[in-house]
């Protein structure tokens, strides 16, 4: 990602996030992909704490204001795309912190750099330390420790 790119994504995060929690939901995340008249800015909203569902509904309601609010706070140079969506049912983990009501999920990572040849995980979420931003992913038996940073993505994956 470009450092603009986080910058950005950083800029919007504050500026949405109130108008998303005012009107009761959270911002679950944010990113903003391509650049110029491909620009796409994606917000994954929630019902956080009360777990009930996005409906489309909650998304048009959102997408309303937060398109209000960029137009009058222009953030964004060039045109672009807003998405508001829900994380859905593999969602895409922003911060380590939100990890932590997934104890025990399915979860694939994966990493900026390859660790012994692989850059994808699977396994289970078996553990998460905040204060060491570390996290450990159970595979198959084997424990693997990994420090947030060193994470380029990573999801919960369904299984039926």
């Amino acid at each position: 990602m470009r450092i603009g790119a986080k910058r950005t994504e950083q800029r919007l995060g504050e500026l949405v996030s109130p108008v998303v929690e005012a009107l009761g939901y959270s911002l679950w995340g944010l990113e903003c992909k391509g650049h110029g008249s491909s620009s796409i800015v994606r917000l994954f909203i929630d019902t956080e704490p009360t777990g009930g569902s996005i409906t489309m509904a909650d998304v048009e309601r959102v997408s309303r204001q937060v398109s209000m609010l960029l137009d009058l706070e222009d953030p964004i140079q060039g045109s672009y795309q807003l998405e508001v969506s829900s994380p859905g049912i593999e969602r895409r983990f922003f911060a380590l912190e939100q990890c932590q009501g997934y104890l025990g999920e399915p979860t694939e990572l994966r990493l900026k750099v390859p660790l012994e040849g692989r850059k994808t995980f699977s396994g289970t979420l078996a553990e998460v330390d905040t204060d060491a931003g570390t996290l450990a992913i159970d595979e198959n038996g084997t424990c693997r420790r990994f420090h947030f940073d060193q994470v380029r993505d990573m999801n919960l994956v369904w299984q039926s």
